[in-house]
C-alpha cells in the first residue's frame, strides 16, 4: 500500500493518500490532472518525510486543484483535513446550467468523472457554448465517442480539453452535422430514455432513424405476459419505428400486443 500521511503538528494539517496500487492512479475515471496530483503527492512526500500541507501547497497551485482534491477524496483516493471547507467553498461558485448538463451528458456516456465547476475542465466548453447550442455540443460529445471509444489510441482524447479546443471543435461539429454519427445518444438523452425503459409509441419516433440501438425483444402472450428469454437486437431507429407501428396496428385491428422492446445502453 502506498501510504502518505502529513502528520498534524500544532497547526499542521493532514493529507493522506489512500492509493493501494499504481493501477488505481491509471483508473479511467481520473483526469490527467487528478492522476498528476496523486503522483505529485507521492513524489514530494518521498523526498521530504516531514512534508506539511503548507509545503505541499507551495509546490502546487492549490487553488486551481482544489476541486480535484475534493473529487479525489469523494472517490476515496486521498483524505485531507481541508476537505469540508473546500467543498463548502466550491458549492458557493455558480456554474452555468448548460455547462453542467453538457458535462453530465459526457460523464454518463464516457463513464468518467469530469467536474463541471472546474475551470481547467470547462473553460473551452464555456467558449463553445457561446457559439453553439447545447444540442450541437452534445452531438459532438457523442460523435467523438462513436469515433474513438473503440480505438485504444484515440480513446485517451475523450476529454473536455481535447474535444472543446477551438481548433478541433469545428471539424468535429462538421462531422456530426454531415454524418449524424452520434445522434443516437443525443436522441436518447433528449427523451430521457434510460437503460431498461420500454420503447413505445410515445418515444420511438423521437429516436434518430439512422442510428442503431441496443434492444431486447420479449414475446408476449394475449395477457401481456412475457414468454421466455428476450432476443438481443441491434436495430436502427427507423426499423424500431416500423416494429412499434406493427404492434400499434395489431391492437388497432382487434389483436393484441405480441412483442415488447426494451432499450439497453450500448
Amino acid at each position: 500500500m502506498l501510504h502518505i500521511i502529513l502528520l498534524r503538528k500544532q497547526r499542521y494539517l493532514i493529507m493522506e493518500s489512500l492509493v493501494l496500487l499504481i493501477d488505481d492512479i491509471l483508473n479511467d475515471e481520473l483526469t490527467l490532472q487528478q492522476r498528476g496530483i496523486l503522483i505529485t503527492l507521492l513524489l514530494v512526500k518521498e523526498k521530504d518525510k516531514k512534508l506539511t500541507l503548507a509545503k505541499f501547497k507551495a509546490k502546487v497551485k492549490y487553488s486551481k486543484i482544489l476541486e480535484d482534491l475534493v473529487f479525489l477524496q469523494d472517490k476515496d483516493y486521498l483524505k485531507f483535513s481541508g476537505y469540508n471547507a473546500a467543498k463548502k467553498s466550491l458549492k458557493g461558485k455558480s456554474v452555468c446550467p448548460k455547462v453542467i448538463e453538457a458535462i453530465d451528458f459526457m460523464n454518463n456516456l464516457y463513464g468518467r468523472g469530469f467536474q463541471a465547476s472546474s475551470k481547467a475542465t470547462t473553460s473551452s466548453l464555456s467558449a463553445r457554448l457561446k457559439e453553439n447550442d447545447l444540442e450541437s455540443i452534445k452531438g459532438v460529445i457523442s460523435n467523438r465517442w462513436e469515433r474513438w471509444s473503440n480505438d485504444p489510441v484515440m480513446k485517451s482524447n475523450l476529454n473536455p480539453t481535447t474535444i472543446f479546443r477551438e481548433k478541433n471543435f469545428a471539424k468535429y461539429l462538421e462531422d456530426y452535422l454531415t454524418t449524424k454519427v452520434g445522434s443516437g445518444a443525443v436522441s436518447v438523452n433528449k427523451i430521457n430514455l434510460k437503460d431498461g425503459d420500454t420503447i413505445n409509441k410515445e418515444n420511438v419516433f423521437e429516436l434518430s432513424e439512422t442510428e442503431s440501438y441496443n434492444v431486447q425483444c420479449f414475446e408476449l402472450n394475449a395477457q401481456g405476459n412475457r414468454l421466455g428469454k428476450p432476443i438481443k437486437m441491434i436495430v436502427t431507429g427507423q426499423r424500431l419505428q416500423r416494429m412499434i407501428k406493427t404492434e400499434i396496428d395489431n391492437i388497432k385491428f382487434g389483436g393484441y400486443k405480441t412483442k415488447e422492446y426494451i432499450y439497453k445502453k450500448l
